[in-house]
């Protein structure tokens, strides 16, 4: 009932009102929809457990022709074990060197090439035991 008081004082003095915006409720559903009448495979999925949330990459982004050392913290106090590190992406991004930094920080050298492409890359971790974390799009060249 708010709503209708400006919507008609608008419409009044221009003479037009365009509303196209959908109305929804926190989950996505449309309002006027009734969430037990949806098909459950149209429902939005909750967030999946992403096993490398609370990893953070310190610096994340370089430009072409850099080379970096690359701080990877984790709140949870679980990279001593880390023993290797790679990159995935458009940039082809060059690992030099790794080493540990404690705990919960590990150290990663890398070089950007000179014809880097612009965009989002992977890094790759891997723990004496053969694991891997993948945290996607940490760092980003500019």
């Amino acid at each position: 009932m708010r709503t209708l008081l400006p919507f008609a004082l608008a419409a009044a003095l221009t003479g037009c009102v365009i509303y196209d915006e959908e109305l929804v409720w926190d989950d996505g559903t449309p309002v006027g929809d009734d969430p037990a009448d949806r098909d459950p495979a149209d429902r939005p999925s909750p967030p999946s457990d992403d096993p490398a949330t609370g990893f953070s990459v310190t610096p994340d982004r370089g430009q072409p022709g850099e080379t970096l050392i690359l701080f990877v913290d984790s709140e949870a106090g679980e990279l001593g074990d880390v023993v290797g590190a790679e990159m995935f992406g458009p940039s082809d991004l060059i690992v030099t060197a790794v080493a540990s930094g404690g705990a919960s920080t590990f150290v990663v050298t890398v070089a950007i090439p000179d014809d880097a492409a612009s965009g989002p890359n992977d890094l790759l971790l891997e723990r004496a035991d053969g694991t891997v974390e993948f945290l996607d799009d940490v760092f980003r060249v500019q």
